[in-house]
């Protein structure tokens, strides 16, 4: 009678205990007071809810594996009922994934899944560690059963879901491990690497690398960054989204870490192994800090250069790099002193090969779309000489072997004329175009094959470089005609010009919206459908001249 009482008050204390709790179902979060993950244990396992190891704000689920475990020891979440509800198995929809962290990498990670009602009813399936003392997200894909287990039967009700770490391996022969997992989620698959771009501002010498968690410690002294001016070092690398990474920034000749101190918000607070930590999301990121510090970068961080380049945008890096004895520079137009150009000085003491690349050693953001038929890019170009030999060259930026180069030549001198450059007829001894190769670097040399001791010193400027545009002429002031953008398409307006020849309208990237070679009158709407926030550049042909509107805003 007392054992009936007693046991009658523990489980009036019980269901006090878990009141508002509710049973455990999918997605699995650990993180929610108001659900009951009901942790059970077998073959030597002991589990519980902690802090993550690398987040101390998000709960997790540790689970330590003794040293006397048996090589089947798992855990199962939601005890014996399980979830909620079943887990949605289909044809085609058989994955669930989970986020693991192990002491090592190469850990076999099974999961079971059964009918709480009849453990005969069951699918197990693997997936393997790939990294160690870091987040990573696993798959599982009951599909693909472990050897020797039942397959999967769309039939059956799976509710019940065990965990099972370095399954087969007995705690004797592993030695005691402690393992975490969380966001447990059906369906999905790997998930899509993010691009995080690192930064870092004022470091006291070069080279400059950034060295983290992600290839655990073992690239020393880590990934190279790229010298962006202003003081400014930046690498981008593809990592796994919503995971928490470690790094330092390391500079010198013979490399030395930046210091830290464990106290500062930026780190992980860890007075022995000091690094800085950030944890991402599922979207690209940049992180920029200064050297030495948790202070944020406090310069303009400029956009990568990409077609069409008009060396009008202050927000854009077009990184100007000249080489065999050009000085070049951002300038005002000769002609109209309101539009910025690129001024290209060929010294008397340049090599005939004297160029100026555009966008540095990265070159574009974006590879230039050639394809068969589609060869052609055009550049404005103002030289104080007719005849002279322009050249282009595009090439892979990590493969100088795989380029090609073409020609145009000025017909006027002192004034502004479209080249046409055509890379499907390369300049003699030069490789031919390969629509397989990914060009994407960009270099321009004036008067190219004659020094600048037989030249003597020139000034050249050029503009609006554009992928895909076919017409060559002279350029007429702006104010003779104006445009407006509206988002149902653009309307040519003018008092002293009645009709246009050719209109062409670009996107940012120099892809051709529109092309007319058809007359038209001016002050009527052309239908296009535009895009408000974006900008747009409009070349228009009249009289047998071209005006250019660049970057128009729409509002």
């Amino acid at each position: 009678m007392k054992k009936q009482f007693l046991f009658a008050i523990l489980s009036i204390f019980l269901s006090a205990f878990c009141v508002g709790q509710t049973q455990v179902d999918l997605p699995v979060t650990f993180d929610d007071p108001n659900v009951n993950y009901n942790l059970v244990d077998f073959g030597g396992n002991v589990s519980s809810i902690v802090a993550d190891p690398v987040v101390p704000t998000n709960l997790v689920c540790q689970v330590i594996k003794s040293n006397t475990a048996e090589l089947w020891a798992g855990t199962t979440i939601g005890g014996s009922a399980g979830f909620a509800t079943a887990i949605p198995f289909a044809p085609g929809s058989t994955t669930m994934t989970m986020r693991v962290y192990s002491p090592d990498a190469g850990i076999p990670i099974r999961m079971k899944v059964e009918d709480p009602n009849d453990p005969t009813k069951s699918v197990e399936t693997e997936d393997v560690t790939t990294t160690a003392n870091d987040w990573e997200t696993l798959v599982f894909n009951f599909a693909n059963q472990a050897p020797g287990t039942a397959g999967i039967n769309f039939g059956y009700t799976y509710q019940k879901l065990s965990v099972f770490f370095n399954f087969g391996v007995t705690g004797a022969v592993a030695g005691e491990k402690t393992y975490f997992c969380d966001d447990i989620e059906f369906g999905g698959s790997s998930p899509v690497n993010i691009n995080v771009t690192f930064q870092v501002q004022n470091p006291d010498s070069s080279p400059v690398y950034v060295f983290g968690s992600w290839g655990n410690w073992a690239n020393w002294p880590g990934d190279p960054m790229t010298d962006a001016g202003n003081g400014l070092f930046t690498a981008t690398l593809s990592l796994a989204p919503n995971a928490a990474y470690e790094y330092l920034f390391v500079n010198g000749i013979d490399p030395v870490k930046e210091v830290l101190d464990p106290a500062w918000s930026c780190t992980n607070g860890n007075g022995e192994y000091t690094n800085r930590l950030s944890m991402l999301g599922s979207a690209d990121t940049t992180i920029c800090y200064v050297w030495d510090s948790c202070t944020f970068c406090n310069i303009q961080i400029l956009e990568q250069v990409d077609l069409p380049v008009t060396f009008d945008d202050p927000n854009v890096n077009y990184n100007l790099v000249d080489f065999g004895g050009n000085v070049s520079s951002i300038v005002a137009d000769p002609v109209v002193p309101t539009n910025l150009v690129c001024q290209v000085i060929k010294s008397n003491t340049a090599e005939l090969w004297a160029g100026t690349t555009i966008g540095g050693s990265a070159g574009f953001a974006t590879a230039i779309p050639f394809a068969p038929g589609s060869t052609t890019m055009t550049m404005r170009v103002y030289s104080p000489d007719a005849g002279i030999p322009i050249r282009m060259k595009v090439e892979d930026p990590n493969d100088p072997t795989k380029s090609v180069e073409t020609e145009d030549v000025t017909t006027t001198a002192n004034d502004w004329e479209t080249l046409v450059f055509n890379f499907a007829n390369q300049a003699p001894g030069t490789a031919g175009i390969n629509f397989g190769y990914t060009y994407q670097k960009l270099s321009v040399f004036f008067n190219f094959g004659v020094t600048g001791a037989v030249a003597g010193e020139k000034t050249y400027f050029c503009d609006d470089i554009i992928f895909g545009y076919q017409v060559s002429v002279n350029s007429i002031l702006s104010d003779e005609m104006k445009l407006s953008l509206t988002k149902e398409g653009i309307c040519i307006m003018s008092n002293t010009i009645t009709e246009v020849d050719q209109v062409g309208v670009y996107d940012i990237m120099g892809r051709n919206l529109h092309f007319s070679e058809k007359r038209q009158a001016v002050n009527n709407l052309i239908p296009l459908s535009l895009h408000p926030g974006s900008f747009y550049l409009v070349k228009i042909k009249a009289n047998n001249q071209i005006i250019t509107f660049k970057k128009l805003l729409m509002n």
